[in-house]
């Protein structure tokens, strides 16, 4: 790619959606441009294929339809269990690492976090771990 010919590539490009155009026309393909709403000029609405119409249903299913497996409620109920442990585990690892006298960079690399990570988490389990270490 580097070094070549940027305009070389689109002719190549275009020659090839040009004969993949002329394969689907031969084998009674149509096109139709549904880009825009609004009819094309000379071109009356029934011609003009419709984006969507009242009698057909969307493509998307409500989330009120979307039925739920027990087994799926277990499975998130499980995930859900981790994840609440693993936060109290880090969060009990913070508080040791705030009484240590450690810098809060120092501490989030220890235990692979974010700087940012760390501050949220020492915000909202209100934990006294100052930004810098502690002096002597």
């Amino acid at each position: 790619m580097i070094g070549e010919n940027v305009p070389e590539q689109h002719e190549k490009a275009r020659a090839e959606l040009a004969a993949k155009v002329a394969e689907f026309e031969a084998q009674g393909g149509e096109i139709r441009d549904c880009a825009s709403a609004k009819p094309s000029p000379g071109v009356t609405p029934e011609q003009h294929a419709p984006l969507a119409s009242a009698d057909q249903p969307p493509n998307r299913v409500p989330k009120s339809r979307i039925r739920v497996t027990s087994a799926q409620r277990t499975e998130r109920f499980f995930r859900r269990e981790a994840r609440a442990r693993a936060l109290a585990e880090l969060v009990e690892n913070i508080r040791t690492h705030s009484r240590a006298g450690i810098s809060r960079d120092a501490a989030a690399k220890l235990l692979g976090i974010s700087s940012q990570r760390l501050g949220r988490l020492v915000t909202e389990h209100g934990i006294d771990f100052p930004k810098w270490r502690r002096s002597a």
